[in-house]
């Protein structure tokens, strides 16, 4: 009674009790601890007070664990009969610890394969109407582009469309987040700066909140650069924003926050482990009702939810895209506390140069184009957008008329856009195209370019690959670099025409 033990004494055992020499049994009995010089392991043992010690190490690892018994008194230490039965009850303990950690292992294993499934089934539901969506999206953005044609630069109505334009560019990236969500591929990935993205957010926020919902954003970090897709990251944000929204009924507001952290260990969040490294955490919370124990185990569950109205995919979306973005997020809640998510994300260099955007001044001169979709509505509004940006478009709905025509006159045509064709058949399309006419640069038209391979794209002629549906300063980039190639490479069709 009364004596205390040196800090850090019985944990620093683990690493010491392999040093002396056991045995066969793994039993160490050092009756009087005697220090013959300096460098003697016992020196660690009597630095601790420790006068006489018995430790009976674990029969599969010594470093497992230990039973030790201490003597501080200053006495020595008798060697009990009782020892192997010490031996026999502190391997029954270990193996029973064993036996629950394998357990657990499996039961951890068996719900990430609970989850994995079910995410898996998420995929496939998004997949299947992503292609519709598409079609939706790809008119919004068209229509869009061709009313902005037709109103003053500056007019309120200009900038409505801008943001039109915004939010429906937002959502065709979003397109190839969904085709590829079962698939858990690593798509392409770009530094993001957290505050462009949350002022661009903020906007779109402004039109879907309640009036009586306030959305605040605390002073953050201006450097704050992360790595990876800004739409799904964007979409985490939007999901997290809007999910406090609903669950707020009295007048209140949303905080949004950035903060960056250098961790020098790993660090538990949530359910997965972070660090070390540099982080920037977001942090989104809400002074609504809160959630007790049992909700916050279930959140992020797919098609849980506490709504009548409500999907259940919000929560479980944003941990997916966290998680395949290296982060993890953690929640912290309590009835009548409000809540706060913290959604941890890999830093990324603020000092590397931002990569260089689409011009969108870039403009044809009269070069002709050659369109190929089967849906002759959607082709009608490619061919405005393609003369919208100075170039003449013609447009086919059949492979066959498209072939006939170039080879009924081999350089009519300065470049050829194929867009995307239900079925996959687009890479099948444009090969015939370039054995029809081998100089002729393609351009392909993709909802998602994640698991489209170099050799094939090269095989089938494809110079330039641009998102589906078509959005004008990507097009007009991907058609001058296709020209300008092809005219440095074999000459410039429009001048062999011409003579």
């Amino acid at each position: 009674d009364g004596v205390t033990f040196e800090p850090g004494w019985p944990e620093r055992l683990l690493g010491l009790a392999p040093r002396f020499d056991g045995g066969d049994d793994g039993i160490v009995y050092i009756p009087k601890v005697n220090c013959s010089h300096r460098h003697d392991t016992m020196n660690l043992l009597a630095e601790a007070g420790v006068s006489g010690w018995l430790c009976i190490m674990a029969a599969h690892d010594g470093r497992d664990g230990i039973l030790g018994f201490d003597t501080v008194d200053g006495g020595s230490l008798s060697y009990w009969p009782e020892v192997s039965l010490f031996r026999m009850a502190f391997d029954a303990i270990g193996n029973a610890i064993r036996r629950a950690r394998l357990e657990g292992e499996k039961e951890r294993l068996q719900a990430s394969l609970q989850h994995a499934r079910r995410m898996e089934t998420i995929g496939t539901f998004a997949s299947g109407i992503a292609h519709n969506f598409n079609n939706i999206v790809g008119a919004i953005l068209g229509y869009a582009e061709m009313a902005d044609a037709r109103v003053p630069s500056g007019s309120r109505p200009a900038a409505s469309l801008a943001e039109i334009r915004r939010a429906g560019e937002r959502a065709r990236e979003l397109v190839e987040q969904i085709l590829s969500f079962g698939r858990r591929g690593e798509g392409r990935r770009e530094r993001v700066c957290l505050k462009t993205l949350i002022d661009e957010t903020k906007s779109l926020l402004a039109a879907s909140l309640p009036s009586h919902v306030k959305f605040e954003v605390s002073k953050a970090a201006e450097m704050a650069v992360v790595t990876g897709e800004p739409a799904q990251l964007q979409q985490v944000i939007l999901n997290l924003c809007n999910n406090a929204a609903q669950a707020m009924k009295q007048p209140g507001c949303i905080a949004l926050g950035i903060e960056t952290h250098e961790l020098s260990r790993p660090r538990p969040v949530g359910r997965s482990e972070v660090g070390p490294g540099r982080f920037t955490v977001i942090s989104v919370s809400d002074p609504g009702p809160g959630m007790d124990e049992a909700t916050l185990e279930q959140i992020f569950e797919p098609f849980f939810t506490t709504r009548p109205d409500g999907s259940g995919l919000g929560l479980a979306t944003v941990r997916e895209i966290v998680e395949q973005h290296g982060g993890a997020i953690a929640v912290q809640s309590r009835p009548g506390a409000g809540t706060r998510f913290d959604v941890w994300l890999p830093s990324g260099d603020p000092e590397e140069p931002q990569p260089a955007q689409h011009d969108p001044a870039l403009r044809g001169a009269g070069e002709t184009v050659l369109v190929i979709d089967t849906d002759r509505r959607r082709l009608l509004r490619y061919e405005e957008i393609l003369a919208a940006l100075g170039y003449e478009p013609v447009g086919f709905t059949e492979l066959a008329e498209a072939i006939a025509a170039c080879r009924a006159a081999n350089a009519r045509f300065d470049a050829a856009l194929v867009c995307h064709l239900p079925g996959g058949s687009s890479l099948e399309l444009a090969a015939a195209l370039h054995d029809a006419v081998p100089d002729l640069p393609i351009i392909l038209a993709a909802p998602s370019t994640r698991d489209l391979a170099m050799p094939s794209l090269k095989m089938s002629g494809i110079t330039e690959l641009v998102h589906h549906p078509l959005e004008s300063a990507e097009l007009a980039g991907a058609l001058a670099r296709s020209i300008v190639a092809s005219a440095r490479s074999g000459g410039s069709r429009r001048s062999a025409r011409v003579s």
